[in-house]
């Protein structure tokens, strides 16, 4: 980021002339596993795992793609698989997916119908008979319902912990558009929810806000919607705070846009100022800040163009001065324990 913000992109000077990017050329080659995900309410999500076995480093990156209620998204654009390839030849373990009635994600069970928020006013043009949803289907005040995702997607996380396949305790998102504001909210919720480590006899000891296994987010072109639901600047700033701007919780956070996209600048200059209400060179929150992609008004996974430097920024200096700086989690079992409040499930904030 630059000098009005809190990093020190010379670092990138240096380090250039010495590091190659990842081949994100040899993308094919990266192997994956397609894996379901399963909602509290019955919607399976398709995925994609990108599993990295003795990694270098001991993180999963989750990546939230943009979604637009006419024009879709999926999370298996061009630009999502040149920035998770690019990850894997770094070291992490990847998990992409698609949000509910975006891209292969709109398989339903029968107990998905059973639930309030899954009926109309919130779903249009639906029969409970269906097993099938699209984003079509959804009204305005669905979407904020699409953090139950991210809800699910730390369960899966939490399993594959136990299995031994990842570390949940270094979870890093990476959210474009409305992903970007979803993650915002699903952290803001992680900020309240606590492990229970009494096991449930005698006096209530509650562990860390679980916020403190995310390392890291990172939101491409930031914006204050969801779908066609405004969150508003004031609301976002909320979340972020409640995550990143915390006395205890200070996850660290870049806002990444096109130098000239100013509709992105607005709100990523006003979480940042919310975060950071001393000013951007404050020394507090040393890996919050701004990196804006000189000469373009590209927007979401258009930034993960292989000929523009997002990619290169993303791996070679945000990220390996943010895991510098945090080192090494210890691993810990997951799913064994509780949770209070005891859910799996995630409400809109």
């Amino acid at each position: 980021m630059r000098p009005v913000t809190s990093l020190v992109l010379s670092l990138a000077v240096v380090t250039a002339a010495l590091l190659s990017p990842p081949d994100v050329s040899a993308q094919a080659k990266v192997p994956t596993k397609t894996v379901t995900i399963p909602t509290f309410d019955g919607v399976s999500l398709a995925g994609t795992l990108y599993p990295n076995p003795g990694g270098k480093r001991d993180a999963v990156v989750v990546l939230l793609h943009h979604f637009d209620p006419a024009k879709g998204g999926s999370s298996q654009s061009e630009g999502w698989s040149n920035l998770a390839a690019a990850l894997h030849a770094d070291g992490y373990t990847v998990l992409s997916f698609d949000f509910r009635g975006f891209g292969d994600s709109k398989t339903v069970d029968n107990k998905f119908w059973d639930f309030k928020h899954n009926q109309a006013p919130h779903l249009k043009n639906v029969k409970k008979k269906n097993q099938t949803i699209a984003h079509t289907n959804f009204n305005s005040s669905y979407y904020p319902y699409l953090v139950n995702d991210m809800a699910a997607v730390r369960a899966y996380l939490d399993r594959r912990n136990d299995a031994k396949e990842v570390n949940s305790s270094n979870i890093i998102l990476i959210g474009a558009g409305d992903g970007s504001t979803i993650g915002s909210m699903w952290m803001a919720h992680e900020a309240r929810r606590r492990r229970d480590k009494s096991g449930g006899i005698g006096m209530l000891l509650l562990g860390d806000p679980e916020v403190r296994d995310v390392a890291a987010a990172i939101w491409i072109s930031p914006t204050a919607k969801i779908g066609p639901k405004t969150a508003g600047a004031g609301q976002m700033g909320k979340w972020t705070l409640d995550a990143g701007g915390g006395k205890t919780n200070k996850v660290p956070m870049a806002f990444v846009y096109g130098k000239n996209d100013g509709p992105s600048d607005t709100i990523g200059s006003a979480l940042l100022k919310a975060l950071k209400p001393g000013g951007a060179k404050g020394k507090d929150l040393p890996n919050t800040g701004i990196e804006k992609i000189d000469g373009t008004k590209l927007k979401g996974d258009a930034l993960l163009d292989r000929d523009l430097p997002t990619i290169k920024w993303i791996t070679g200096t945000y990220l390996k001065k943010v895991m510098e700086d945090r080192g090494a989690r210890e691993w810990n079992e997951r799913t064994a324990r509780t949770t209070a409040p005891a859910t799996r499930s995630a409400r809109p904030c």
